[in-house]
C-alpha cells in the first residue's frame, strides 16, 4: 500500500517539481507549502504575503553553497498541482448527492447543495479519490447510518496510520493559521501516575486569565471529581465543554502545592496564541546556549521565530535547544523556514524533503529545498525537546535537519504522523483529509509511530518550562556538557521505563492508559485545532 512506508516516498527523491509560472523560488514554495502538509489556506492564493522571506537569492546568504541541481529557484515546486481541487480556492466541482456513489474521482457535491447529505457525500468522494489510503476506503458504504461528516470521516479512517484526518469550520481553520486566534480555553493536561496535571497554560488565555499554572493539579470538573467525570458517557463529558465557538464556562477545582482544592471558572472565547515564548540564553562553560518554546508552526508564527533567532545570534550562542513539546504542528513551509534558520548554509538550497501522494495522483509527487535567510544561525547541532504531543511540522523539522547536521531529540516519543493535509472548502467547512506522505533527504519518514528519543525522558510539570533544572532541559544541558544523557527526576524515568515497556518497572509506576485518554479529551479543543 502506497504511503504507509516511507521509503517509497524517497524514491521520487531524484525528481524535482520545477517552477514554470514565472514565481521567484521562495514565492513558489510558499504558494504550495502554505496549502498543503498541515497548512491553512482558504482563500484564494494570490492573497498570500511572503514579504517575510529576507530574499528569494540563496547566494545572497551562502555564497559558498553550490548545488548539485542549478540555482536554488531550480528546485522550486509548481503552484498548487490541477489535478486535484486547489485548498486556495472554493470546491465547485461534483455531482449531486441524490446520484450512485460508485467509483468516481469527481469531487463533490455541487457547490450549491449543502446538505448534510450532500456534505457527506462529499466527504465521502474525497475519501475514494485523493485520500492517501484511497485503496482501502470501501467501494459502497450506507451513508445515512453517519450523523455527520466527522462521524464518516472516523469511521472511514485507516487505523493505525490515520488518527488525523478531520473537518472543521472554515473561519476557524483561516483564524487559527492565518491570524493565530485560537478558540478554547488555553490549558493543555498530562497525566501522571493517578493524577491529571495542567502542564501548560497558553499565555492570556482562559485558563491563564482564571488563574491556573502549569503543575496545578485537576481535582473536580463542574463539581465532578476525576474518578466520577471518567464514569460520564462520552457525549455527556463532550457537552460540559461545548461547542467550538460558543462560549461555555466550566468549573475546574485544582489543588496547587499540596493546599486546598480551589475552584475557578473558565469560560472558553478567543485568543491569539503567543507562538515563541521563554526565549533566553544559558552559559555553561564555552557553551552559550539559546532556548525558547515554540508552540505552532502558523503564518504569525514566522515573524516571532525571527526576532527569536535574531536575539540569540546576537547573544552569540554556539548551542541551541527547542521546546517543541506542546507543538502539534502547522505549516510545512514554516518548517522549512526554520530549519532553515537553524541549519544556515549547511542546509540552504539543500533539499528539505519529498511529498508523496496516493498512486492515482504519483505524477504530483514532488521535492523541495529549504530557503534562504539573513537571519539564521551557525550551528553544528541542534536539540529538540519533545512529547507525545510533539506532532506533524515538529516532527518533519526534526528530520529535515538530520541529513545535515548533528539533531538530538530529549523527551518522550513523539506522536507519529509523517502525513499531509491540504485543506478543501465547501458549504463553510474546511476538509483536511490525510493525503501526502513526507520523507526527508535520505529517504527517512516511516515514523507513523513517533521517532523515538536520542535522551528519553517524562516531562515535570511541577518545574517552570525554561529552568535550568527543569527535566528535559536538564537533560539537554547535561548531553551538551558532557556528550551523555543525565535523567534527574527517578519517578519519571520508572514512568518512561514502563511507557517503553521495561519488565523491570513495576506496574505501580505506570499511569492508567483510561486516564491517559481522559487527558488527551480535556485536549481536544482546549488549545485550538489539533491536527
Amino acid at each position: 500500500m502506497r504511503g504507509i512506508l516511507m521509503n517509497k516516498a524517497g524514491d521520487t527523491s531524484e525528481r524535482r517539481a520545477t517552477s514554470g509560472n514565472g514565481l521567484s523560488a521562495f514565492t513558489a514554495l510558499t504558494l504550495l507549502g502554505s496549502c498543503l502538509l498541515l497548512g491553512a489556506c482558504v482563500g484564494d492564493i494570490t492573497d498570500f504575503d511572503s514579504s517575510d522571506s529576507d530574499s528569494d537569492e540563496l547566494d545572497l546568504f551562502c555564497p559558498e553553497v553550490i548545488t548539485n541541481n542549478g540555482p536554488v529557484s531550480a528546485h522550486a515546486p509548481p503552484a498548487p498541482f490541477p489535478d486535484i481541487a486547489s485548498a486556495a480556492q472554493t470546491d465547485n466541482s461534483g455531482r449531486d448527492a441524490s446520484s450512485d456513489s460508485g467509483n468516481t474521482s469527481t469531487i463533490s457535491p455541487r457547490a450549491d447543495n449543502c446538505s448534510i447529505e450532500a456534505r457527506k457525500v462529499w466527504v465521502y468522494d474525497a475519501m475514494r479519490d485523493y485520500y492517501l489510503f484511497a485503496d482501502q476506503v470501501p467501494d459502497s458504504i450506507d451513508l445515512a447510518q453517519y450523523a455527520d461528516e466527522q462521524e464518516l470521516i472516523e469511521a472511514l479512517r485507516v487505523e493505525p496510520y490515520d488518527r488525523f484526518s478531520y473537518i472543521t469550520d472554515a473561519s476557524t481553520y483561516e483564524a487559527q493559521f492565518e491570524k493565530g486566534e485560537i478558540w478554547g480555553y488555553g490549558w493543555q493536561t498530562s497525566a501522571q501516575g493517578e493524577d491529571i496535571l495542567f502542564a501548560y497554560i497558553d499565555p492570556g488565555s482562559p485558563a491563564d486569565t482564571a488563574g491556573l499554572e502549569r503543575g496545578d493539579k485537576l481535582a473536580s470538573l463542574n463539581g465532578y471529581t476525576v474518578a466520577e467525570y471518567r464514569e460520564l458517557p462520552v457525549e455527556t463529558r463532550k457537552a460540559i465543554f461545548g461547542e467550538n465557538g460558543t462560549p461555555t464556562t466550566v468549573t475546574i477545582g485544582y489543588i496547587r502545592g499540596g493546599a486546598a482544592t480551589v475552584e475557578v471558572d473558565v469560560t472558553s472565547g478567543s485568543y491569539l496564541l503567543e507562538t515563541v515564548t521563554d526565549t533566553r540564553v544559558i552559559e555553561r562553560g564555552n557553551h552559550k546556549i539559546g532556548y525558547f518554546n515554540y508552540l505552532q508552526f502558523n503564518n504569525p508564527s514566522r515573524t516571532a521565530l525571527a526576532d527569536a533567532i535574531e536575539e540569540l545570534e546576537t547573544a552569540g550562542v554556539n548551542e541551541l535547544v527547542v521546546d517543541l513539546r506542546f507543538n502539534p504542528g502547522g505549516r510545512a513551509t514554516v518548517a522549512s523556514e526554520f530549519g532553515a534558520r537553524i541549519g544556515a548554509c549547511k542546509v540552504m538550497g539543500q533539499e528539505f524533503g519529498t511529498i508523496a501522494f496516493n498512486e492515482r495522483y504519483d505524477d504530483q509527487d514532488l521535492t523541495w529545498d529549504f530557503p534562504g535567510h539573513a537571519i539564521k544561525l551557525e550551528l553544528d547541532r541542534v536539540y529538540f525537546l519533545v512529547s507525545d504531543d510533539s506532532c506533524s511540522a515538529s516532527e518533519m523539522l526534526i528530520e529535515s535537519l538530520k541529513p545535515y547536521m548533528d539533531v538530538v531529540v530529549v523527551g518522550d516519543t513523539t506522536c507519529g504522523k509523517p502525513y499531509g493535509t491540504m485543506a478543501r472548502e465547501r458549504c463553510g467547512k474546511a476538509l483536511n483529509l490525510v493525503e501526502t506522505v513526507w520523507s526527508n533527504a535520505s529517504g527517512e519518514g516511516d515514523y507513523y509511530e513517533g521517532l523515538a528519543p536520542d535522551c528519553p525522558a517524562l516531562d515535570d510539570t511541577s518545574i517552570a518550562l525554561g529552568a535550568d533544572d527543569e527535566v528535559l532541559l536538564s537533560n539537554a544541558l547535561a548531553h551538551i556538557e558532557s556528550g551523555s544523557c543525565s535523567t534527574p527526576n527517578a519517578a519519571g524515568e520508572s514512568r518512561l521505563a514502563a511507557r517503553m515497556g521495561s519488565a523491570a518497572t513495576s506496574n505501580e509506576d505506570w499511569t492508567d492508559p483510561a486516564l491517559v485518554e481522559l487527558a488527551s479529551q480535556l485536549n481536544d479543543g482546549a488549545r485550538g485545532l489539533r491536527f
